[in-house]
């Protein structure tokens, strides 16, 4: 010890640097932002899409379709550069983090001569000064002085801690401080014991540098992505089939000498083959949405602006949507689901009477009350606010309504700590000592013997009655503070004959609409989980009132302690059933994200302090307070500005929301591009090799599209979204009822155009065998106006198309400026576009058709909802309701 208290020589210090490590922390090997973009161009549909695209570009190298291409190559690039941007957070927050501890110099003991060092220069062995203020450089021991510390940077508790120094055993914790932590009180020597990545500081800086694992979303696109290239390649070989079959076999009328002429043309063939696979190849384009990745850019970067109005602030784009998809949510107590400062209530005299602070009282109770509160204590005053001190104590100070001042002499203070559970001051009033008591009920209640009512009378104190009522409210999530004094003690020890004054009644009041926030949390199938630092009772009472935890329910409250002897296979099979997480640890919130997403679940978790980011970091979405530690924020995917539940709630509706609306896209693009392959098949054995030119293919591709997937990105929320239950992380982007739809209207679309295109009624009242343009033109906007029809079916699945659509008015405008559009192509387009201007017959037939749409839709939707419902009613019978005695005897 004597030796640890000498400090280090210069040269022992560099010795120390060389063997034990530097106070800095270790960067792990990073990619590149460069290397990022690269990686991201691996995406499944990207992919898919550079390599259609560049054998599209190989076969069609005399008539290239430089604008679509460039389309294509202009979504990838945009999709990809906003992805690598978004993935450069934890290298942010490593960065914070080392500028955090660039800021901090140390008072260290060198040579025997106390000097002021940057903090990378401390080693292990090092004896560090420490003052009120200070931020703690590195881990260590105390081994002189007295010290409170704000350590709520690496646990999350509110109130400082007392540090001291200490013999070993169980008084061991209350030596040991950290770094990142702060002096709010005292002076204390300090023993380096871990520097650098050994450290608190140094174990963060390492977990929040490590990679996370792909996204849910990204998830659902790689499987999308195969299910589209199987279907594709299917398309595209029965379409060259078909291609092959129809100028071999069809045009040569059955006829086998010709067909073998044909095949004996070596030309003949090798020209076909090229053209059946560029047709091939022209179809696996078609068939992948190649929307589908700027659209998602778009919709997450739209929803972005509209949630930042609701106070939360975006840092990941893909947070928006894995929040929707979020099936748990562990949050804290302190400023979420409470206000985060606890609020003098009332105060219950000895004789049973409340006193809520507005009210005069006895003139002798009212005169040490003052005391208590404006003398036996460590908080100031200045400007009509009150600092320094505890929350406790600048809670009773602005419960207190009347004058603070008085001339009474202070002659010794000895502030609350942990290890005492109570705060003494001694004063003189009118030359006679007083000595004041104010702490925890179990030290003060104990050794009161009398209580002073409102007249000034000292009488006989009740202690049994007065504990039982303390017992009650603390059930009820209270925190009580007992007061009382005494004329015969000078020392600070307890006296055994004190008079009692008053308990005051303390509460970490509940936020305005937590329990609310709550229960829609728990409709909309997220499962709340508690963690806090609180005692067992006071979390129970809390959860309780928000909702969290109730009566009758199979649930565990578990402390931080019983989860460690708890293994990973028992969490993983109860965290259903898991409530509260008191008096926690701080690994418990990374160990509990590990289960939850070994086990499957969409995690999120919320967090303020510096002992937050790897959780927030490993959690599928990180929900950082906005009062929280910057490196907190950076580590997190979405920063909750007003530290409200509610807001949390918010980001989940509006995930649910872009989810829905890549559905809906993703719905529209592949009934179209059904459709365009359909026509594309049929169109050859009809004898139109081109049914869509280039630059209507081009204007259809920017429907589909461009101003498609900004259609679908102004969707709305609609908070009956938040009555579904979440998806699960492996449950594919692709539904069954997406399915059904788009099988059947994408073939009714391609029966109905290819019909169109072949049916002799229609091309003679077109007068198809003198001029095929009328017939091509009318076919033109036949599929457009399709395509705008199936884009409001695919936004609603309600009866009312137009359901909503109010609150999303640029799609509306995009609609009515495609079909603006459209018109003017048909009567001004001529040879660049193909078209000629249609009859006013003409028009209507094409818009009768493409309205027919809607009825086949709407049976589409009866049938479905039909099938939902006998789905349910069977899922009922299966399903018999359980009591909740039953459910806990089964449990």
């Amino acid at each position: 010890m004597n030796q640890a208290r000498r400090g280090l020589t210069t040269e022992e210090a560099a010795l120390l640097r060389e063997t034990k490590g530097a106070n800095v922390y270790e960067k792990l090997k990073r990619k590149s932002f460069g290397r990022r973009l690269l990686e991201n161009f691996k995406d499944p549909i990207i992919r898919i899409l550079l390599i259609a695209m560049g054998v599209n570009l190989l076969f069609t190298i005399k008539n290239i379709n430089w604008a679509e291409n460039a389309g294509i190559i202009l979504a990838v690039l945009i999709s990809t550069f906003v992805s690598a941007i978004s993935e450069q957070g934890s290298e942010r927050a490593f960065e914070r983090l080392k500028e955090e501890q660039k800021k901090v110099n140390a008072q260290v003991l060198r040579d025997g001569k106390p000097v002021i060092l940057p903090v990378e220069e401390l080693v292990v062995g090092d004896l560090v000064f420490l003052h009120p203020g200070n931020r703690i450089p590195a881990d260590g021991r105390i081994l002189a002085g007295m010290l409170k510390v704000d350590q709520s940077a690496v646990n999350g508790e509110a109130e400082p801690t007392g540090k001291r120094p200490s013999r070993g055993g169980a008084e061991e914790e209350q030596s040991r401080v950290f770094a990142g932590t702060m002096v709010t009180e005292g002076e204390a020597e300090m023993l380096v014991t871990a520097v650098g990545s050994e450290s608190i500081y140094g174990q963060i800086a390492k977990d929040i540098q490590r990679e996370n694992e792909e996204s849910p979303l990204k998830k659902r696109l790689s499987k999308l992505a195969g299910t589209i290239t199987k279907i594709g390649y299917v398309a595209a070989i029965v379409v060259a089939v078909t291609y092959l079959f129809n100028v071999f076999i069809l045009d040569s009328g059955f006829d086998r000498i010709e067909i073998l002429l044909r095949l004996s043309n070596f030309r003949f063939v090798a020209l076909n083959l090229v053209k059946a696979v560029t047709i091939a190849m022209t179809v696996i384009v078609v068939a992948v949405p190649e929307g589908l990745p700027m659209m998602i850019t778009v919709v997450l970067s739209s929803n972005m602006k509209k949630m930042l109005k609701g106070n939360v602030l975006v840092r990941k784009l893909v947070g928006i949507e894995t929040s929707g998809c979020m099936n748990i949510l562990f949050t804290d107590k302190t400023g979420t689901l409470t206000e985060g400062k606890p609020v003098c209530s009332e105060m219950v005299f000895g004789n049973g009477n409340r006193f809520d602070g507005k009210r005069r009282t006895g003139k002798r109770l009212e005169e040490l009350l003052r005391y208590q509160i404006f003398l036996n204590t460590s908080c100031k005053e200045a400007g009509g606010r009150f600092f320094g001190g505890n929350s406790t104590e600048q809670a009773l100070a602005e419960f207190w309504t009347y004058e603070a001042g008085n001339s009474t002499v202070v002659k010794d203070f000895l502030p609350f700590s942990s290890q005492n559970k109570y705060s003494v001051c001694q004063i003189e009033e009118n030359g006679i000592p007083l000595t004041l008591f104010k702490g925890a009920p179990e030290m003060i209640l104990r050794n009161c013997r009398s209580y002073l009512d409102e007249t000034g009378e000292e009488r006989p104190f009740d202690g049994v009655r007065m504990t039982e009522l303390v017992k009650k409210l603390s059930s009820k999530g209270k925190r009580i503070l007992a007061l009382s004094y005494s004329r015969n003690k000078k020392g600070r020890e307890m006296d055994k004959n004190s008079v009692f004054l008053a308990i005051a009644v303390l509460n970490d009041a509940l936020r305005k609409g937590a329990r609310e926030a709550v229960k829609e949390l728990q409709n909309a199938g997220v499962h709340t989980v508690m963690i806090t630092g609180d005692s067992k009772e006071t979390a129970e009472a809390i959860g309780r009132e928000c909702g969290i935890y109730e009566n009758g329910k199979s649930q565990y409250i578990l402390s931080g302690q019983e989860m460690a002897e708890k293994t990973d296979q028992w969490l993983m099979e109860n965290i259903e059933r898991l409530a509260i997480v008191c008096r926690a640890l701080p690994n418990d919130k990374n160990r509990l994200v590990k289960i939850c997403k070994k086990k499957g679940l969409v995690t999120g978790m919320t967090g303020d302090g510096i002992n937050d980011a790897p959780a927030l970091k490993s959690a599928d979405v990180g929900f950082a307070m906005g009062s929280g530690a910057e490196i907190a924020k950076e580590a997190s995917d979405i920063i909750i500005l007003d530290n409200n539940l509610q807001s949390i709630i918010n980001a989940v509706l509006y995930g649910r929301t872009v989810f829905k609306s890549i559905r809906k896209f993703i719905t529209f693009q592949l009934i179209m591009n059904l459709c365009a392959v359909g026509v594309s098949l049929f169109g050859q054995l009809m004898g139109i090799d081109n049914p869509v030119t280039v630059i209507q293919m081009l204007w259809v591709n920017i429907i589909m599209d461009t101003l498609g997937g900004l259609a679908f990105a102004g969707e709305y929320p609609q908070r009956h979204y938040l009555k579904e239950r979440p998806l699960k992380r492996e449950e594919p982007i692709l539904t069954g009822g997406m399915l059904w739809q788009i099988l059947l209207m994408g073939g009714y679309g391609t029966t109905m155009c290819s019909c169109f295109l072949g049916n002799r009624h229609i091309r003679s009242f077109l007068g198809y065998n003198s001029d095929p343009l009328p017939l091509l033109t009318a076919f033109f906007a036949l599929f457009i106006f399709t395509g705008i029809v199936i884009c409001f079916t695919a936004r609603s699945e309600r009866v009312n198309l137009l359901y909503g659509l109010r609150k999303n008015r640029p799609f509306l405008l995009i609609m009515m400026a495609v079909t603006g559009i459209q018109m003017l192509m048909l009567y001004f387009g001529g040879s660049t576009f193909r078209c000629v201007g249609l009859t006013p017959q003409a028009l209507l037939l094409v818009a009768l058709l493409a309205l027919s749409v809607l009825p086949v839709d709407l049976v589409r939707r009866i049938i479905t909802k039909s099938i939902v419902k006998t789905e349910q009613k069977k899922h009922r019978k299966k399903s018999p309701r359980v009591s909740k005695t039953e459910e806990l005897q089964k449990s």
